[in-house]
């Protein structure tokens, strides 16, 4: 995730990048949200359009979260490379998918609270040991 910022209490603009040589500008607008069911879909619009969504289920002593997607790529070299580039691409969406996962669980395990007391540490000008 190269960037991503708040477009309005729905919508979030985000530019993404993995490992080929361009990115990816999109904006994601909530459609469905559903706390009971545990299940979040989106409206993806921009290089890639469609539906995005997540879907949480009870798993083992905690929770599996499962994305579906359903996409159609709009940015012209997507389009032009798509067939002869299909593993590269399946590959990266791999890669993109597997580093967002690492970092939702850091996030998960706990890397948001240290990484708010590190920053709390710069502002202070304190450092605990």
């Amino acid at each position: 995730m190269r960037r991503a910022r708040r477009v309005d209490e729905q919508s979030g603009a985000f530019l993404l990048r993995s490992l080929l040589p361009f990115d990816l500008d999109l904006t994601i607008t909530g459609a469905f949200e559903d706390t009971e069911s545990r299940v979040l879909r989106g409206v993806v619009d921009g290089d890639l359009e469609g539906v995005s969504g997540w879907s949480v289920r009870p798993h083992g002593t905690g929770s599996r979260a499962v994305l579906e997607q359903d996409m159609v790529a709009r940015k012209a070299l997507i389009r032009r490379l798509e067939v002869p580039f299909r593993p590269l691409f399946r590959a990266n969406h791999y890669l993109l998918t597997y580093r967002g996962h690492r970092g939702l669980k850091a996030w998960l395990d706990g890397g948001q609270e240290a990484r708010r007391a590190r920053e709390e540490e710069r502002r202070s000008g304190t450092r605990s040991e």
